[in-house]
Parts: C-alpha cells; sequence; structure tokens
C-alpha cells in the first residue's frame, strides 16, 4: 500500500514524491505489486498522478484502491482508471459500507468494464469473510480474487512499565491487529471452492 498519510486522497507534489521513493523501494525490496489511489480535488480520478506513480512502479502489478469509492461516478471512474496504461485492478467495494452491500455496482462495474473491454480485474474488498467470500464466489461467480484484513481492532495489554504513559494518555487507544482464526476460516473457504471447482471439471470432462 502506497499511502504518506491518512486522510484524503489528494496528494501534493511533496506527498507523490514520497509515494515514488515508496514505491521504488517496494521494487527493490522484491514486492509483487503495488496499490494506491489519487484523486483531484473536484473527487475526479487524478490520471497524471497516477501515469506518475503507475510509470515508477513498471513492471510490477498495480491495483487502484478504494480511493475509487470517493468518486462521484463509477462509470467516468473505471474510464479514467482504465485511461491509464499498467493499472491492472479496481479494489472496490462498490462504494458501499461492504462488498455484499454493493453487490449490484459491483455486478454493473464487470458489465460495463468487459463491454468497454478494459485490461482491468475486479478486486471485492470490505467485509470479505468466509460467509461473503463463499457467497460472492459461488452464488454471483463474478471474482476469482478478493481483498481482505482478517483482523479486528483489540486494546493493547497495559505494560507495568509503561503505566505512566498509560496515566498521561500514552498508548491507550485500540489496535488493528490479525485474527489468526478469522484467517484460517477464509482459507478454509478458498481450499472448499477450490476442492469444489477440481470436482466440477472432472465431472465436466475436464483435465
Amino acid at each position: 500500500m502506497i499511502r504518506p498519510r491518512p486522510g484524503s486522497f489528494v496528494y501534493s507534489d511533496n506527498e507523490l514524491d514520497v509515494m515514488l521513493a515508496d514505491i521504488l523501494a517496494a521494487k527493490d525490496e522484491g514486492a509483487y505489486g503495488v496499490v494506491f489511489g489519487c484523486l483531484t480535488q473536484d473527487g475526479e480520478v487524478d490520471t497524471a498522478a497516477c501515469e506518475r506513480l503507475v510509470q515508477a512502479a513498471r513492471p510490477l502489478e498495480v491495483t487502484y484502491h478504494r480511493a475509487f469509492d470517493v468518486t462521484s461516478d463509477w462509470r467516468r471512474a473505471c474510464d479514467a482508471v482504465a485511461s491509464v496504461p499498467g493499472i491492472t485492478r479496481i479494489l472496490t467495494s462498490g462504494h458501499a459500507r461492504t462488498a455484499l452491500e454493493g453487490l449490484e455496482e459491483l455486478e454493473q462495474l464487470t458489465t460495463y468494464i468487459r463491454q468497454k473491454g478494459y485490461k482491468l480485474k475486479l478486486l471485492p474488498g470490505s467485509g470479505i469473510n468466509p460467509a461473503s467470500l463463499d457467497e460472492l464466489y459461488h452464488r454471483y461467480g463474478l471474482f476469482n480474487e478478493a481483498h481482505l484484513s482478517s483482523g479486528g481492532a483489540v486494546k493493547p495489554p497495559i505494560d507495568p512499565m509503561l503505566a505512566r504513559g498509560h496515566l498521561l494518555g500514552f498508548g491507550t487507544g485500540e489496535m488493528w491487529r490479525l485474527d489468526p482464526n478469522k484467517l484460517a476460516g477464509v482459507r478454509g473457504i478458498v481450499d472448499m471452492i477450490n476442492e469444489r471447482d477440481e470436482g466440477a471439471s472432472y465431472a465436466r470432462g475436464g483435465p
């Protein structure tokens, strides 16, 4: 994830320079791909900024992230993303809180990408768990990739050595951590999906 700070997705030239340096560092460390999203002041896809970042990322895979969901018109946003050579995916919840809630737009977006002939994959994200992943894949059959964190907010334990800091308000907030049980549940669904698909392939006389 190439993101210089929390907050909006409108970046200054200095922030873009930081993002460019982060992309080069990711490449040096052997990253498979990078994820970012840039918007203009009026909430449109910032194609000029994206082109700079994509150029630095080549030949890595590039995903345009959920800045897409902040735009006002998904068709116009899709056209803009597709106009930047090198972006391979759009990570989106369909302008909704979760991918299942945004399913209608995800279906329309999938059809739109196909009709336009865009070389883009759709990557559903937000609220992806074992139940929603199975439903998205088998009930609707739209996607073969998904984005998820398998995490949750937890209260960090109070360290006696930092008790004074806690009294002063340091380190009292929640932290986001990976939940191994959630990740195992998702992995179980993925394995089950693969087994089902392999069985269906053999039943049809496939390889």
